[in-house]
């Protein structure tokens, strides 16, 4: 394969110069060996030599070329080949040929390419006549002439019935010379000369109807030649059905009456045994896998063969739907491998090839497969097919099928969609099988099922072929350089699909590549989007951090601690390291760091409290950090030294609004998705449980003094009882519910009045 690039000469182009050659350069790298496969195509070309014979054939063939030479008599000959489509009825004639004597003369007829009576007659003599002319040297009469000369007469008579009746003589040339004399003429000189000769005429039965009834006009017009045997391979059930109409009723069994009177005698090709025709297959398919440079696990081939064997098996009835299967994958292999399930193409290319609707219908219907109908669907998911409507739009595709094919169709659809299994047969799959399935590129999962059919990666989707590169060469980059192939990659695709699919494989690397990439994703983590149509937890940046929170986990325990410091160190943006550590410790379902020694735990948290009391300054005590974050780093500070974290409250609250703005980090943050305007965040839910939280940390004297001192925050009394986890509350009613549960919990009733 060449790779072309054609290159305008313009000043656009070289503004995309580097980012063009960088492109070229990995991509190159990456796809180099699919180009240097050394593999041919099986061209289904039919077999001649002996050594060839792949199902036994040999033997009936040379039986046949027996019977032809030793037949003592002068009688024409007509043996008709009978096979389906694909059985092998050209490689048999081969063999045939194999073993007739050097001195037959040997005709290959190929009615193909005359589609009207005039001149499939006047080729068929044309074509013997060359034969004879080379076999035959009479001085006195040139064979080769008289034989064209017969032909040219009857091709040009308009041929009527079956018999010479009506036939005359043509025009001074022949005005004393009939048809039958040239005819015995012809027949004297084969005779004379000793040589017999051997017709054949294969692919009748690739004919149209009335083609077809044109070449057995012809047999039987000049199938009694002297000498002479005709070898006539073709499907017999279509070529008695394309005769019934003229020599018949219109039944097939009147075409096969016809047949009978041309036919001297029938032969059916042997059947191919099932097991020659499956090993025949599997060596096919070893031999693409095999020059394609693919690996398959053990466990991958039995899990081919199982389903291959017990659904497609029993479809292969002749060599040549074997040979269109290979060759099927010989194209989409190459082409898809890395991109794709490589036994999930090949299941799907077996669907393709033996059960072409099933393939089809598979391809237009998408959602009846993918669909998740294990869990509860949501309603956002209503618009997707239910069991009933899924079993109901699957079930008129089978009625096209006989119970069997449909059983095997239906199997190997469970096969390859877990979904599909669920609804035909119940049977449960784990909830993050997905994961799974996108790690092994399976053909289940909505990211992949595309690619199966277009045998591209579509524009903006990431190569896998690309990714696996990348995620290889972290073992040997410096993060300056994982950055460089990273905005290669991102050249190709969004970043949400990078990071998407660095989530699938986190848990899989080794310590170089996990040290290497946390490097990267931690200094560029800050430049990471933070969708504002995204919940938070999902945003770019979110993922990116869960992604290296997973990665410090991939070292031992022992290592944990000094690679989480150094991730946090990697970038500049405080809140980004702090979102890092979220995702280290805060989430329950991780459970990541939770036999993480006491004193490492210590370390990091010592390490971010330095790192936020070094970065405070008079202005930005509130606005370093987020909320969240604000909390957590208070909490260690106090653990740390509470002594100076307590002077520092006491130095920045010197105001009501500073003081409000203590209470908003412990009160709940809500984000509301309704509504025209979108995202709405807003303070709410101060709940007691919210107070005894921030009076652990914050000595609540002080904001209870300042807040006390101004009258507005008594005006409206806001009802405790009915303060609502998730309603907005105001400045107002923020100060006046800590003021109510600061009196409540620490004043008695003698000091409220006074």
């Amino acid at each position: 394969m060449t790779l072309m690039l054609v290159v305008q000469s313009s000043q656009a182009v070289a503004v995309h110069q580097s980012t063009v050659a960088k492109f070229i350069v990995y991509f190159l790298d990456t796809f180099n060996f699919l180009y240097k496969i050394p593999m041919a195509l099986s061209t289904d070309q039919p077999k001649i030599t002996k050594e060839q014979d792949r199902f036994q054939r040999y033997e009936f063939a040379k039986r046949i070329a027996n019977m032809v030479t030793v037949n003592d008599s002068e009688n024409s000959l007509v043996v008709g080949l009978y096979g389906k489509w694909g059985e092998g009825k050209t490689s048999v004639m081969n063999f045939i040929k194999q073993e007739l004597p050097k001195e037959c003369i040997v005709v290959n007829f190929n009615p193909w390419l005359f589609n009207d009576e005039e001149r499939l007659i006047k080729a068929f003599f044309n074509d013997v006549a060359a034969a004879l002319k080379q076999s035959i040297h009479k001085p006195k009469e040139n064979i080769g002439k008289v034989l064209s000369e017969y032909g040219n007469l009857i091709g040009s008579v308009k041929v009527a019935g079956l018999g010479f009746s009506g036939l005359s003589t043509l025009g001074d040339k022949w005005k004393d010379v009939t048809v039958e004399q040239l005819k015995a003429r012809v027949d004297a000189i084969i005779t004379t000369s000793g040589k017999r000769i051997v017709v054949f005429v294969d692919d009748i039965d690739r004919l149209d109807v009335r083609e077809i009834q044109n070449i057995f006009k012809l047999i039987k017009l000049v199938g009694d030649f002297s000498n002479t045997t005709y070898i006539l391979a073709f499907d017999d059930e279509m070529v008695a059905t394309a005769l019934a109409p003229v020599y018949g009723n219109g039944e097939s069994h009147t075409g096969y009456q016809f047949l009978e009177k041309i036919i001297q005698v029938p032969l059916i090709i042997p059947k191919a045994t099932k097991a020659a025709l499956v090993k025949y297959t599997m060596e096919l398919l070893g031999d693409i896998i095999k020059k394609a440079k693919i690996e398959l696990a053990t466990r991958d081939i039995e899990n081919f063969r199982n389903v291959f064997d017990e659904n497609f098996v029993p479809a292969i009835n002749n060599p040549r739907l074997a040979i269109r299967y290979a060759n099927s994958l010989f194209f989409s292999l190459p082409l898809l491998y890395g991109e794709v399930s490589v036994v999930d193409l090949m299941l799907v290319e077996a669907l393709k090839v033996f059960y072409p609707p099933a393939y089809d219908f598979m391809r237009m219907n998408s959602p009846l497969f993918l669909t998740d109908n294990m869990r509860e669907r949501g309603v956002f998911r209503l618009e997707n097919p239910d069991k009933s409507t899924i079993n109901t739009e699957v079930g008129k595709l089978l009625e096209k099928f006989g119970q069997k094919e449909k059983n095997r169709i239906m199997a190997v659809w469970q096969n390859l969609f877990p979904q599909y299994q669920y609804i035909t047969s119940n049977r449960v799959y784990r909830e993050d099988s997905w994961r799974d399935w996108y790690r092994t590129k399976s053909i289940c999962s909505g990211k992949y099922f595309e690619r199966y059919f277009t045998y591209v990666v579509i524009q903006g989707d990431l190569s896998d072929v690309f990714f696996d590169q990348f995620l290889k060469e972290l073992n040997h980059l410096t993060i300056a350089e994982a950055k460089e192939k990273l905005d290669t990659l991102l050249e190709q695709t969004e970043l949400p699909d990078v990071i998407f699919k660095l989530r699938l494989w986190e848990d899989s690397l080794n310590n170089t590549q996990s040290e290497t990439l946390l490097g990267l994703l931690a200094t560029i983590g800050s430049e990471l989007a933070i969708e504002p149509d995204e919940f938070a937890s999902y945003t770019s940046r979110a993922e990116g951090a869960k992604i290296i929170a997973q990665l410090i986990c991939n070292f031992d325990k022992s290592e944990r601690a000094e690679q989480a410091i150094k991730a946090f160190g990697y970038t500049d943006v405080l809140e980004f390291a702090l979102e890092m550590c979220y995702w280290l410790f805060y989430k329950e379902e991780k459970l990541i760091f939770k036999d993480l020694p006491a004193q490492d735990v210590k370390k990091i948290h010592h390490y971010f409290v330095d790192r936020f009391r070094n970065a405070l300054n008079d202005d930005n005590f509130f606005t370093l950090l987020s909320d969240a974050n604000l909390w957590r780093v208070f909490s260690w500070w106090k653990e740390e030294d509470n002594e100076s974290f307590q002077a520092q409250i006491t130095k920045t609250i010197n105001s009501a609004e500073q003081a409000i703005s203590i209470i908003k980090v412990f009160a709940a943050t809500i984000t509301s998705w309704g509504g025209s305007q979108g995202p709405q965040t807003y303070k709410g839910g101060f709940t007691e449980s919210k107070y005894d939280a921030m009076t652990d940390i914050i000595e609540p004297e002080l904001i209870y003094r300042i807040l006390n001192e101004t009258e507005k925050y008594h005006l409206n009394k806001v009802n405790l009882q009915m303060i609502d986890n998730n309603g907005r509350m105001k400045d107002e009613e923020l100060a006046n519910v800590f003021i109510q549960f600061y009196e409540k919990k620490h004043l008695r009733l003698s000091d409220i009045n006074d």
